[in-house]
């Protein structure tokens, strides 16, 4: 396999500066893999190439499955489709096709790389699906500007139950579509769940969905009874209520 034969070399990026010879190529798993995740915490992602070229090259039969899910993750982070299709095959080369967590970061390197189809075909493989997959799947689609897709998978969830993260992407495409009434259920469903509403993330995204739904009221008293804020927070009510101010200018306007 011609893995990355084709991906340039970049410029040294912070704190590695590390001249070609010395980038640790003499490594195996697992302290290979730890040098990968350090490069990858670094944003050094060429250089998590680089090493995972020479360990394919040299020692094949020392990678493991999180070998390949932190080059996913770069690939992930460089949204790369050709080095992710070859990584997908080298899985099933291994036999890691079964590894929930690999692929779900399939699917998120699909997602990147703008292509949902491959995503949702990784998921339909899935045998025993968990929140972990659906999640990713419905991300896949926010994240590419299908809401409608993402709202419909998310109702058609079987024998799981949604979390907070969950909750918080579906609200993200309520948002994209102005589904007040798909968040007014989600909004109904986090309170009957013990815990949920304490979930700042969560909280943020309900005051954003109903702000920019248009129910104003509604995100000014979700944003009162919260006692915890932060700037997300803010934003999304600063901004929802300038977005009312300037709708009723343009209301008042057409009655002059």
């Amino acid at each position: 396999m011609r893995f990355l034969k084709r991906f340039p070399l970049a410029k040294p990026c912070a704190p590695f500066h590390l001249p070609k010879t010395q980038l640790h190529t003499h490594l195996k798993p697992p302290k290979a893999n730890q040098t990968l995740k350090r490069y990858l915490k670094s944003n050094c992602t060429i250089k998590a190439f680089l090493l995972f070229r020479d360990i394919l090259r040299k020692s094949p039969s020392t990678i493991d499955s999180y070998t390949l899910l932190f080059v996913l993750k770069a690939c992930s982070q460089k949204s790369l489709s050709l080095e992710g299709k070859q990584l997908h095959a080298l899985l099933l080369k291994y036999g890691f096709e079964s590894i929930v967590y690999l692929q779900t970061s399939l699917m998120n390197m699909y997602s990147a790389a703008g292509n949902v189809v491959d995503a949702h075909l990784v998921f339909d493989e899935i045998p025993s699906k968990n929140i972990v997959c659906w999640t990713t799947l419905v991300s896949a689609y926010v994240d590419n500007q299908l809401p409608n897709k993402a709202l419909q998978l998310f109702r058609q969830m079987q024998n799981v139950e949604p979390d907070q993260v969950m909750l918080t992407v579906a609200l993200s495409a309520c948002t994209d579509l102005g589904a007040l009434e798909m968040g007014e259920w989600i909004t109904a469903y986090v309170r009957r769940k013990y815990g949920f509403d304490t979930d700042l993330s969560l909280n943020n995204a309900l005051v954003n969905m109903y702000a920019k739904c248009g129910d104003i009221g509604t995100a000014r008293r979700l944003f009162d009874s919260l006692q915890e804020k932060d700037v997300m927070t803010w934003t999304s009510m600063i901004v929802g209520m300038r977005y009312m101010d300037k709708q009723k200018k343009r209301l008042n306007s057409l009655y002059k």
